[in-house]
């Protein structure tokens, strides 16, 4: 796994190697879908309930076998906060799931571009 890196002028851009991405995303898809289940069987989110609405969306989405996490009006993706810690020849990688609080940390090769 590497990290790419990309400084320039105006900008300082990191790009992920596609195992890299694979991994972080099926952690994040883990994430989601223990959050699903647990919504779905107590109709809840953060200490409220859901609204019936939504509970009836969830529902068919699961029918249909999608993974579809209630995570407030922002919408039902874009849980996870990403953090690049670039170091010398290293570079940390921290996801942070903001529903959850579970963080996946990966440290791999910097690569610079």
């Amino acid at each position: 796994m590497s990290i790419e890196v990309e400084r320039g002028k105006n900008k300082i851009a990191f790009r992920l190697s596609a195992e890299s991405f694979d991994y972080v995303s099926s952690w994040e898809l883990s994430v989601d879908k223990t959050v699903f289940e647990e919504q779905l069987s107590t109709g809840m989110f953060r200490g409220s309930d859901l609204d019936r609405d939504v509970l009836t969306i969830m529902r068919q989405a699961k029918e249909e076998g999608r993974i579809l996490p209630y995570y407030g009006v922002g919408g039902s993706r874009g849980a996870c906060i990403y953090s690049f810690i670039p170091a010398e020849n290293q570079c940390q990688l921290q996801v942070k799931h903001s529903a959850t609080d579970n963080v996946l940390e990966i440290s791999t090769s910097l690569e610079a571009v």
